[in-house]
């Protein structure tokens, strides 16, 4: 099982993915979802919107704090002209980058 969990296609090598599995005992009551804090094994850095969401650079700046922003990089992805890829976006959030 653990050989299929951590098994990915080759042709989404250049993601960089690093896939980490941790036990997570205690679930939020609110949501049902399991999580696990960030410390010093888990440190976010960086944030990778899809090409689909309507999430803003400003929305994830307000929601880590501008503190924590400072040490995390965000980049907007779409979906590559010519192949099943998401690749980054030049063009970055666009017009609603800071709103």
């Amino acid at each position: 099982m653990q050989h299929l969990l951590f098994t990915k296609y080759a042709d989404w090598q250049y993601e960089g993915e690093a896939r980490v599995y941790t036990s997570a005992e205690d679930k939020d009551a609110e949501s049902g979802l399991y999580f696990a804090p960030f410390n010093n094994d888990c440190v976010l850095r960086e944030i990778i919107v899809g090409p689909l969401s309507n999430v803003t650079e400003r929305d994830l700046r307000d929601a880590l704090g501008e503190s924590n922003a400072e040490q995390v990089s965000f980049t907007k992805a779409r979906l590559a002209f010519n192949s099943f890829k998401v690749v980054e976006n030049q063009q970055g959030f666009g017009d609603n980058s800071q709103s």
